[in-house]
């Protein structure tokens, strides 16, 4: 009985261990020495005593991991969506233009993690003077001034919003003051500058005369999605990126005299 309170009969073949071990012990004494197996009763005993141990050790486990709350089974909460700067849908035709947070009247900066954004709204007195206040702006901070033309409406330039907030984008423009324009409110603006703004998202590094230096657009890339966005970003910004799918050729100046 008290092997088989180890085997299979756990608690209820213990206690008849324990009792035929305590019965037999207790003949064999009143015997007068005719009986023998006090070794075997005794046995019987600890080896009874043993598994009804194990049993109430397994018991009480059982009970508590039942009695245990559930919450750390349940599904962890989503985290909360991630805040981007998508621009809105172009207004159906006839209807008037509100301006959307990304584009707001004027001014605005907002800081995205380790990235300066700075969006200028369609009522900015003069594109050439804002792009110096910034420039001036981001030496102080010991960035570079990274000109981004964007478009409303546009789902590349939405893709781009989208991806701000990873890490990698925030790793490859980390240096940077990003200036967010729409082309269609300084389409005139940026032609005279040289800027080009047929192909959007693009982005320009400028000079000394906000005349751009290099530019790129998101046909450097496939999905806009941060890890097809931020290596071309990256190098480019750094001045590293050599290999193209679009070559950048310097635009003819619109003040110049045509020979």
């Amino acid at each position: 009985m008290g092997i088989l309170g180890f085997l299979c009969l756990p608690g209820v073949a213990g206690v008849g261990a324990i009792a035929f071990g305590i019965a037999a012990r207790k003949d064999i004494a009143q015997s007068d020495g005719r009986r023998s197996g006090l070794a075997l009763a005794n046995a019987a005993i600890a080896t009874g005593a043993a598994s009804m141990a194990l049993a109430a050790i397994a018991l009480a486990a059982t009970i508590a991991l039942v009695a245990r709350p559930r919450s750390h089974l349940r599904p962890a909460p989503a985290p909360p969506p991630t805040a981007v700067l998508p621009a809105p849908p172009a207004p159906a035709s006839g209807t008037a233009s509100v301006p959307s947070p990304g584009f707001s009247r004027g001014v605005r900066t907002a800081r995205l993690g380790t990235i300066y954004l700075v969006d200028l709204g369609p009522d900015v007195a003069s594109l050439e003077d804002e792009l110096d206040t910034q420039r001036r702006r981001a030496k102080q901070e010991g960035r570079k001034l990274l000109l981004w033309v964007s478009r409303d409406g546009c789902p590349p330039c939405n893709g781009v919003a989208a991806s701000l907030r990873d890490h990698r984008v925030q790793q490859a423009l980390s240096d940077t003051l990003v200036v967010r324009v729409d082309a269609r409110d300084y389409q005139v603006d940026l032609e005279a500058l040289g800027i080009p703004t047929q192909f959007v998202p693009g982005f320009c590094l400028l000079g000394t005369d906000n005349r751009p230096v290099d530019c790129v657009h998101g046909g450097e890339w496939d999905d806009d999605v941060p890890g097809n966005i931020a290596p071309v970003l990256e190098r480019f910004v750094r001045g590293t990126y050599a290999k193209r799918r679009y070559p950048w050729q310097t635009l003819p100046d619109a003040n110049a005299t045509p020979i």
